[in-house]
């Protein structure tokens, strides 16, 4: 069994590889954008077909997990879509690595964390913290994140992205775009403490 990466290390190659894929989707590089979205126990073609068809956040972010060496075993099966954000959120729980938003203290995420937000209509949404403008609240973020649509209406992963955090009562909120309650985030160093890797 591997060493776990220093926290550090894991949490810069996050926002790199995160970063590299900026612009990749399913009309530019399908090939490239499936390589990531689909595990190693998706390959027929029908999933495959439709892992790029559907909303891809949680499934960009399962992919970039599994690509910086995370071998948690949601991340190895076939992808269950319906249960992408979930999966995203038990990974961490299983590290001891998820920071809920009601319990932060004064935390925040920082560069390579993965946050889950919940609009009005309770879809979660994911994405990779790439920068941090501030220690406390309102904090603005920007991201990579997937599940966004490009001039086709087919999945592209966006960068950079603006996000505004702000406090409202005991509550997080994401008011970039959509307003949407932070659920909370996969702090990527403890994860990278304790991930299997064999």
């Amino acid at each position: 069994m591997d060493a776990a990466p220093p926290t550090a290390d894991a949490r810069s190659r996050m926002v790199a590889l995160a970063l590299s894929y900026v612009g990749c989707g399913v009309a530019l590089d399908r090939a490239r954008y499936l390589a990531l979205v689909a595990g190693p126990a998706d390959t027929d073609e029908q999933i495959r077909g439709m892992l790029g068809a559907v909303p891809g956040c949680a499934l960009v972010v399962r992919g970039l997990l599994r690509a910086i060496g995370c071998k948690h075993e949601r991340l190895l099966a076939r992808c269950d879509i319906a249960r992408a954000s979930l999966d995203i959120i038990e990974i961490a729980r299983d590290a001891g690595a998820w920071c809920d938003a009601q319990e932060r203290g004064e935390l925040l995420p920082c560069p390579g964390d993965v946050v889950v937000s919940v609009p009005t209509n309770q879809i979660r949404h994911n994405y990779v913290v790439i920068e941090r403008g501030g220690t406390d609240l309102p904090c603005s973020f920007l991201a990579v994140e997937g599940g966004q649509l490009d001039r086709r209406r087919r999945q592209q992963i966006v960068g950079t992205s603006a996000r505004r955090w702000e406090a409202r009562g005991q509550n997080m909120i994401d008011v970039s775009r959509v307003v949407r309650h932070v659920e909370g985030w996969c702090n990527l160093g403890l994860l990278a403490e304790r991930w299997p890797r064999s």
